[in-house]
């Protein structure tokens, strides 16, 4: 029986139609419709405001007003109107789904059509919230109630409608004093007169500026929030003392990391690149993004989840109509790619606040600009303190070289900001904020005279962790040569996405691009280049969100009018340093020889600069992270005034770096203690509430005999440092402690997996690297280092291998002088004798099992990376040795399989390890001598030019396993055929 074909097949059947799938032509017809409504909307010219700009609806279904008279206030009012749902609509508005289709909007938000009628009235964007047709609301979630309480002594008007008010019932403190949120009734940018719009509940009364304020307010408990108008006067600041929050206060410590960007910041970071690591570990060399992306190049670049109704019917002209595809620029051999979030903390934060699209936004836990004038602070001595501190600094730096005698006068952030105004810092602004001056980073009270319509919204740490996780997720997809920067940013090697896909990297960074759009609602921005220099500066000029590939031919021309202060690892200090000497671009920095640079500003600091000028950057992408320290510090709120109390802090601390360290799977061997002390003749009260102020930075260190992740040895060892230095508690400002030297902690029971094992679906025996946990007398966990063997029978008492492991890494505190020193060395070297004489029992019976795969005492089961020479692993063969064919037996076996599937097998072992591991090396080794018994000659050289292939581009550590996979093989050729395979090789 035939099956009678469907219209869209018969449709897709026809390549002559200029679209080539059904697909495309409701592309370019959804494409064609957005362009006659943007024509429409620009020959309007009783255009009256622009209350609904960013805002994109769909009207589905019947709704009152209708389809056509809403896409007329979308014109009249600056919004955009949509035929179909696109990835680009931002709301539905409806009357009436039914259950099926609500359950398919899970992202999108269904508003009632009152949310446009309303807002055209009030003349402001609304709260769309309060218009919901359905929510995710259950009947068993708990609600948050906001009371608004109004003093009956005072009325409002009826077309005043009240905003609700924070009001503490159980007590009055602070003058029963309450804040409202201030919300703007015409557009954002708006003059310093405008802005003075405070509104005050004092002891539940109204005041009568509340008539200025728009005729809803969003009921979100974020929004409401106590806000100073930045054009408030000191006068109506809170005259009453500010909450003083210690750290002698049991939660101050989890209460700060949980308010400070700066850990956020830090520990996602940290926390990304360890996800990576995670991911390159679990995978199992699938990479679905690069399907994607294929299929998307299939289909001439244009997306097929478009879904549309094709019955229906619009004013499309059905001529051909197609986007003008972008020309093949060809890529050079090595890609990097740099991709950055736009703006990261802000986008994000707008994600739920469309109304402050097109507005200056800021980051930031300021509420207003009034700050009170503390009695005792001083910010004229912290401004000459810092800027003293920089001279010196800097003429200390320049002893020796030239211009060492010359003065950079450094303008402190302090500068612009008045006694009363607000110290707290801008962490992220957008590109409306910044096109006023305003910069990440400065003072809100300098901000908000740059831009008096700035508006700022709260800091969102969850929503910055979801988005990143998607971020990262959809790069994962595509490949694992990721290296991780912080939550928002990565460099990433694409070479082998776009010769797979077939596509240029402006055409992959637009797919990408959209795709973190679509995913994540916040854009992107893409940098291609040679190296991670190249691609970071192509990013700088991509944005804001777009993209730039930096081609080879082009970086010299390109790097003239890179300002010094933009190249990596060119801070404040240098900058200023490199300004004196006449130098403020690349251009300048090229007409300078190496051995001047050196001069200047130091051998090493001088030939980055010398590179990094001409746009070269030999830095290999750190896609394997290893930590080299794990810290606690902290230099908020630091306000002690006895021993006891710094010391009860410090363990705190000491407990909050293990839990880091747990979490990294990491212990440490140097404990080092950071203490910020007043500086002499600084004012004893800062003049940022409960800051650090002027301070001198003091690091002591001490080493310990063992690795610990121990709080109290920890503890110990701090507070041994801080007695040292006889500081008086009142005049620490910050205190943090580092934990240097890390040792990782191997997972106990059973060794990691490696890429063939997962490939295969076969489990590998428990290995070496086992960390021991026993219990010190003093009952505390302490964690100790494996002896690196392995134990394949339980000939040793296991009371026995407990005794010299406890013995010999229970950590203490090492005893000064020589005598102290020969104690503990010999110590030392009985344990070590009694360990190795019950590994030599261990390794006899072991040695007919596995045989060594160097003969410096790694088991083939090892997992280390190979380095070294193509020799340093290839197994000697002695005349003791009875097997005339000197095979390798790893520790697990390969199974014999089809051609076609050990070449899948090789592709993946390449493609998702950055270093070979050991044990994968013998398993391959291994395999390939099965081959050459069996007399598949064939095969093996099949599978060698391929291998040879993947490694072109790979480092030492992969051609150095190729040559012992090789040398290998030959010693097998040499024992059946008495001659040697011809194989590629590597110069």
């Amino acid at each position: 029986m035939i099956k009678k074909k469907s219209k869209r097949e018969r449709r897709g059947e026809d390549e002559d139609n200029g679209f080539a799938m059904w697909g495309g032509y409701m592309a370019a017809k959804i494409s064609k419709l957005e362009e006659q409504f943007t024509v429409q909307a620009g020959k309007e010219t009783e255009h009256e405001s622009n209350i609904f700009q960013g805002i994109a609806i769909y009207v589905n279904g019947y709704t009152v007003p209708g389809a056509d008279e809403l896409k007329r206030i979308m014109i009249l009012h600056g919004g955009v109107f949509h035929h179909y749902e696109t990835r680009k609509t931002t709301h539905i508005i409806a009357s009436n789904l039914p259950d099926t289709k609500v359950k398919q909007l899970k992202t999108l938000n269904v508003v009632k059509p009152a949310w446009i009628v309303d807002s055209v009235t009030a003349g402001t964007l609304l709260d769309f919230r309060k218009y919901l047709l359905y929510s995710n609301h259950t009947k068993s979630q708990p609600r948050l109630n906001f009371q608004q309480e109004i003093s009956s002594k005072k009325t409002i008007k009826e077309d005043s409608e009240l905003l609700p008010c924070d009001q503490d019932s159980e007590s009055n403190s602070l003058d029963n004093e309450t804040k409202c949120k201030e919300v703007d009734t015409n557009t954002c940018l708006r003059s310093e007169n405008e802005q003075q719009h405070t509104n005050h509940c004092r002891n539940g009364v109204v005041e009568t500026g509340l008539r200025e304020l728009v005729k809803s307010c969003p009921d979100s408990p974020s929004l409401v929030k106590s806000k100073q108008s930045p054009g408030s006067s000191p006068s109506k600041a809170r005259t009453a003392n500010p909450s003083r929050r210690t750290a002698v206060e049991p939660q101050f410590l989890s209460e700060f990391y949980g308010n400070s960007r700066l850990h956020h910041l830090s520990t996602m970071g940290a926390m990304f690149k360890e996800y990576v690591a995670k991911l390159r570990e679990d995978s199992q060399g699938d990479f679905p993004g690069i399907k994607r992306l294929m299929e998307w190049k299939k289909n001439s670049g244009i997306r097929q989840d478009l879904g549309a109704d094709e019955d229906l019917i619009d004013d499309f002209d059905d001529e051909t109509f197609m986007n003008e595809r972008n020309k093949k620029v060809p890529c050079p051999t090595k890609t990097i790619m740099h991709i950055d979030m736009d703006c990261f903390f802000v986008s994000v934060g707008l994600r739920n606040r469309p109304d402050l699209h097109g507005c200056p936004v800021a980051v930031t836990h300021a509420k207003g600009n009034a700050s009170r004038v503390r009695e005792g602070t001083n910010r004229q001595y912290e401004r000459e303190f810092y800027r003293q501190r920089f001279q010196t600094r800097l003429k200390q730096r320049q002893s020796g070289r030239s211009g060492e005698n010359e003065e950079v006068e450094r303008k402190s952030r302090l500068d612009d900001v008045d006694e009363n105004e607000s110290l707290s810092e801008i962490a992220s602004c957008n590109y409306e904020a910044r096109k006023a001056g305003v910069k990440n980073g400065m003072f809100f009270g300098t901000a908000i005279k740059l831009c008096p319509g700035l508006k700022t919204i709260p800091y969102d740490f969850e929503g910055y962790k979801e988005v990143s996780y998607k971020l990262y997720d959809i790069l994962a997809s595509y490949t694992l040569e990721i290296e991780a920067v912080s939550c928002d940013e990565m460099y990433v090697n694409c070479s082998e996405i776009l010769k797979k896909a077939n596509v240029t990297s402006l055409e992959f960074a637009s797919f990408l691009r959209a795709e973190l759009k679509e995913a994540t609602g916040c854009t992107a921005s893409a940098g291609f280049g040679s190296n991670p220099l190249q691609a970071r500066l192509a990013t700088k000029k991509a944005k804001p969100n777009g993209q730039f590939h930096l081609l080879p031919t082009d970086v010299e021309m390109f790097m003239h009018n890179i300002k010094v202060e933009d190249l990596p690892g060119v801070g404040h200090s240098l900058a200023y340093r490199l300004h004196a000497e006449g130098i403020t671009d690349c251009r300048d920095l090229q007409r300078l020889s190496l051995a001047s640079l050196q001069r200047k500003f130091g051998n090493k600091t001088g030939e980055t600069l010398h590179q990094h000028a001409r746009g070269e950057d030999q830095r290999a992408l750190d896609v394997c992270h290893q930590r080299k320290s794990v810290s606690a510090e902290v230099n908020y709120g630091i306000r002690f005034t006895t021993q006891r109390e710094a010391e009860a802090f410090v363990q705190q601390l000491a407990q909050e770096v293990v839990s880091r360290m747990k979490q990294a799977r990491v212990r440490g061997r140097q404990v080092t203690l950071k203490l910020m002390i007043r500086a002499k003749d600084a004012p004893v009260e800062t003049a940022k509430f409960m800051g650090h102020g002027a301070c001198d930075n003091i690091s002591r260190s001490v080493s310990l005999g063992t690795p610990t992740d121990d709080p109290d040895i920890i503890y110990r060892e701090a507070v041994a440092l801080e007695r040292q230095l006889k500081i008086s508690p009142s005049d620490l400002r910050g205190v943090g402690i580092q934990m240097n030297r890390l040792v990782h902690s191997a997972t106990s029971g059973s060794a990691k997996s490696t890429v063939l094992t997962k490939f295969l679906g076969l489990k590998k025996t428990k290995g070496e690297n086992s960390e021991a946990r026993i219990e010190s007398d003093g009952g505390k966990r302490v964690g100790t280092e494996s002896n690196n063997v392995k134990s394949p029978s339980k000939c040793i008492e296991s009371k026995k291998i407990s005794q010299c492991t406890e013995v010999s890494n229970v950590p203490v505190r090492r005893e000064t002088g020589l005598i102290g020193e020969v104690k503990m060395e010999k110590k030392r070297s009985a344990v070590n004798d009694k360990m190795c004489q019950e590994r030599k029992l261990v390794e006899q019976e072991t040695e007919s099992k596995i045989k060594s795969f160097s003969k410096a005492g790694r088991t083939a089961a090892s997992c280390d990376h190979v380095v070294g020479s193509p020799v340093a692993g290839k197994p000697k063969l002695t005349s003791e040795e009875s097997n005339p064919i000197p095979i390798l037996t790893p520790p697990v076996e390969v199974p014999m399989m089809t051609l076609s599937q050990a070449r899948k097998l090789v592709r993946a072992w390449v493609t998702s390890e950055v270093n070979p591991q050991t044990c994968d090396v013998v398993m391959f080794t291994n395999y390939i001598q099965r081959l050459v018994l069996a007399r598949h000659l064939e095969d093996v050289d099949i599978l060698f030019s391929l291998l040879h292939r993947l490694l072109i581009n790979k480092g030492r550590p992969w051609k150095a396993a190729y040559g012992t996979i090789v040398k290998n093989t030959q010693t097998i050729m040499q024992t059946v055929y008495g001659a040697n395979l011809k194989v590629p090789e590597f110069d």
